[in-house]
C-alpha cells in the first residue's frame, strides 16, 4: 500500500508542531526538559533562547518564552512536513510492484 506523500507530510507536520508546542509550554511552566530544549535549539543554530525563572509566576514565564515557543513550533511545522514527505517518498520507492 502506497503512502500519500502530501498527506503523510502534513500529518507529520502537525504532530511535530504539537509536540514542540507542548515541550515549549511545559518548560515555561515547570522548568523541566531544559536539556531537550537545548538539544532542539542546537539544530536551529541557537536562534532562540528559552529562559525559566522559578521565582516568577507561571504566566510571566510563558510570556517571556512566547517568541521562542512560536519560532520553535513554526520551524518544527516546516521540518516535520519535509521529513514526513521524504519518508513517504522513500517508502513508496521501496515497495515492490505486484506482477500480474
Amino acid at each position: 500500500m502506497k503512502l500519500a506523500i502530501r498527506s503523510f507530510g502534513i500529518s507529520c507536520s502537525v504532530l511535530a508542531f504539537c509536540l514542540s508546542l507542548i515541550i515549549g509550554v511545559w518548560y515555561s511552566v515547570s522548568g523541566f526538559s531544559g536539556h531537550l530544549i537545548d538539544l532542539i535549539s542546537s539544530f536551529y543554530a541557537n536562534i532562540f533562547k528559552f529562559s525559566f525563572n522559578p521565582l516568577l509566576p507561571i504566566l510571566k514565564n510563558i510570556q517571556n518564552n512566547i517568541l521562542p515557543i512560536s519560532i520553535l513550533s513554526v520551524f518544527s511545522l516546516i521540518d516535520g512536513f519535509f521529513i514526513g514527505a521524504i519518508f513517504a517518498f522513500v517508502y513508496n520507492l521501496t515497495l515492490t510492484r505486484d506482477k500480474k
